[in-house]
């Protein structure tokens, strides 16, 4: 029977029609309708895509899509189709597990995608729609076929029966979907979730070497600035790569969170667990590319790309680096890389212009750094000056992250002692040396970048 079903959730983007009909999946000509009653034989899908198209077998042509890009194809269809002519003239779900002859006709199947709180996605699971051109002629008709795919949790075979008028017909669509991507500019994780209740990073609030901070932004400048499309016009290539490199604690991940609240462009926030085999990689910059311009955010390249030498012998590694070599074409994807140890990764990424253009050591902060991040921190609490010029004395080779526990430390110290109240807290000597003292014996384990202090005088 034709199909019923309608998108479940009152927050979805599911395709809204052109005109006023019935949604896709439930429009039928009666013309279709004769049709579709006259397919009754075993392989009964087949030998209705083949009535319609007036072949014996249609051509098939599949492609493996990830659940958002499919979603976003389903959801940009109607404009396709409007903008190509054509028409639905019937659509039908199949109740069957694959391409096997005992599938029958039945209601079409959708899955929610959740994206974000109130934002849904449709994905068509079991549905084909048959298409034609305005004037109906048989020579101008396809059929689009959505189904999931049992054997990998995730992926969406999306193909197309056609003719030769349309032999890009899915590429053509894709394409489409490409540049009217209703989620370009949006920040997600690889999942295709988006990145929400993030807490606001302030850009004076992560304090980087002056150095890095002019570099990155020069990258950033060339990736999204009125001068990009320029410099495409005049050759310079449009992906581009660099690595944040340097120990734990050093500000790499809150520079990537001060990315998501600044850009103006799509961002993809990638971390190792999100890859276990190439055809993730592959995916994930699919999707970068569909949403480009895209920031890719890549946590811990070490754990996907540690170095041949090393034994490394996985596929993701080849992967990565044909994605970084732009082997399916140059888009504007500006990946940015963090790794807590460099030199494990393999050479032929971390060493190679086109990959990763640029290194940006980001070590323990200088002195004028210590300084900003402790004002900072103590903003609502009083301390004199000649007690924060010794704390930053003490703090020398210091993480960030171990500076802002100290600064928290510290007034956490100062608030026990006055209790509570109102008033600013007063922060002593003995405050800061509690907190050094402390935040030591926490990081015992590996080698502290600064010396505790001389025990006190009681």
């Amino acid at each position: 029977m034709l199909a019923q079903t309608s998108p479940r959730s009152v927050d979805s983007l599911a395709p809204a029609p052109s005109s006023r009909s019935e949604p896709l999946h439930k429009r039928s000509t009666a013309e279709f309708r004769r049709l579709l009653g006259a397919a009754t034989s075993d392989d009964v899908l087949v030998r209705l895509a083949s009535n319609f198209l007036g072949v014996e077998t249609p051509m098939r042509h599949y492609q493996l899509h990830g659940k958002l890009r499919t979603a976003l194809a389903w959801h940009t269809l109607p404009d396709f189709l409007a903008m190509q002519g054509l028409v639905v003239a019937g659509a039908v779900g199949s109740t069957g597990s694959g391409r096997h002859a005992s599938e029958e006709l039945g209601v079409a199947e959708f899955e929610s995608l959740r994206l974000g709180r109130d934002l849904w996605l449709e994905i068509p699971k079991n549905l084909l729609i048959f298409v034609e051109s305005e004037e109906g002629s048989s020579a101008q008709r396809a059929v689009l076929r959505f189904e999931m795919d049992l054997m990998r949790e995730g992926r969406v075979a999306v193909g197309a029966f056609h003719l030769d008028p349309h032999p890009r017909l899915l590429e053509d669509w894709f394409d489409y979907t490409r540049r009217a991507n209703p989620l370009r500019g949006r920040k997600l994780f690889a999942n295709g979730t988006l990145i929400e209740g993030r807490p606001e990073v302030e850009r004076g609030r992560l304090f980087l070497p002056e150095v890095v901070r002019q570099r990155l932004d020069f990258a950033l400048r060339r990736f999204v600035s009125p001068a990009t499309a320029r410099l495409a016009a005049l050759g310079v290539r449009q992906r581009a790569g660099l690595i944040l490199a340097g120990p734990p604690g050093t500000g790499k991940s809150t520079l990537g969170k001060e990315l998501v609240e600044t850009l103006a462009t799509s961002l993809l926030w990638i971390t190792p667990g999100d890859l276990s085999e190439a055809n993730d990689v592959r995916e994930a910059y699919e999707i970068a590319r569909w949403l480009a311009p895209t920031v890719v955010f890549l946590e811990d390249l070490d754990l996907v790309a540690e170095s041949r030498e090393r034994g490394n012998r996985g596929s993701m590694l080849g992967q990565l680096m044909n994605e970084l070599d732009g082997g399916v074409g140059d888009h504007p994807v500006l990946t940015i890389a963090t790794t807590n140890r460099l030199e494990v990764v393999e050479q032929a990424v971390s060493n190679r212009p086109g990959r990763f253009d640029q290194i940006l050591e980001i070590g323990p902060p200088d002195s004028v750094s210590r300084r900003g991040m402790l004002v900072h921190r103590l903003r609502n609490a009083d301390l004199a000056e000649d007690l924060l010029d010794w704390s930053c004395g003490l703090l020398e080779g210091a993480t960030g992250a171990e500076i802002e526990e100290v600064a928290n430390s510290a007034l956490a110290a100062a608030v026990f002692e006055e209790g509570a109240g109102e008033s600013r807290p007063h922060i002593t000597r003995s405050h800061l040396e509690e907190a050094l003292e402390r935040v030591s014996r926490h990081i015992a384990d590996r080698k502290v970048g600064f010396d505790r202090p001389a025990a006190r005088q009681r």
